[in-house]
């Protein structure tokens, strides 16, 4: 939604979402450098009913005008995670997330890690392809697939997610879903509550 922070007379371009859809569940995007300020900006405006952080470091590198620093990353996941009062759930963007970052994700107060290993948009590859020299191709189908990453981070104790880059027969049952109950927070007509819910 960096594009509603940078303008927000292009608001009317997210908020359709959930004018088109209000009763949906819709998740609002962020990236892990957001402010606190700009994710309840992100969040009020969809009337969000979780909010989603993508983290993505080999498409930060290969973009031309990318990060080059991530360090700063899982403290402002965790004061983000702190400061909304809906599920969040970290995602990474097709590379994976390994079992050691799942833990980490599990200090930091997020509700759900969503894996996306690669196999799906490789956006390390579209960032490349504007560099004139293509100089990141190394980086071209790199990471953990989906079903190597819900493997390899199982039992951490964090529920997980795996979106894209399943393309065989079998896809892994979801081991997570949310029991979901509007009740608004003061001031607030949109906001629901969560419980954790076990597998059907």
């Amino acid at each position: 939604m960096n594009a509603y922070f940078k303008d927000p007379d292009c608001a009317g371009t997210f908020s359709v979402l959930r004018e088109e859809n209000p009763d949906g569940f819709v998740l609002a995007n962020v990236n892990a450098t957001a402010s606190v300020d700009n994710v309840w900006r992100a969040v009020e405006l969809l009337r969000a009913d979780a909010l989603q952080i993508h983290v993505n470091t080999a498409q930060e590198t290969a973009m031309p005008e990318g990060d080059r620093s991530f360090a700063a990353w899982p403290g402002q996941i965790e004061k983000i995670a702190a400061a909304v009062d809906i599920p969040v759930i970290v995602k990474e963007v097709g590379n994976g997330l390994s079992r050691q970052t799942v833990q980490l994700l599990g200090t930091l107060g997020v509700a759900a890690a969503d894996v996306s290993g690669r196999g799906g948009t490789d956006f390390a590859r579209i960032e490349n392809g504007r560099r004139q020299e293509g100089e990141y191709a190394f980086l071209h189908g790199w990471g953990q697939s989906a079903p190597a990453c819900l493997l390899d981070a199982s039992g951490t104790g964090l529920p997980l997610l795996a979106s894209g880059g399943v393309r065989g027969p079998w896809t892994p049952p979801a081991p997570w879903r949310w029991a979901r109950s509007r009740s608004a927070r003061p001031g607030s007509s949109c906001a629901p509550s969560w419980t954790a819910a076990s597998p059907p």
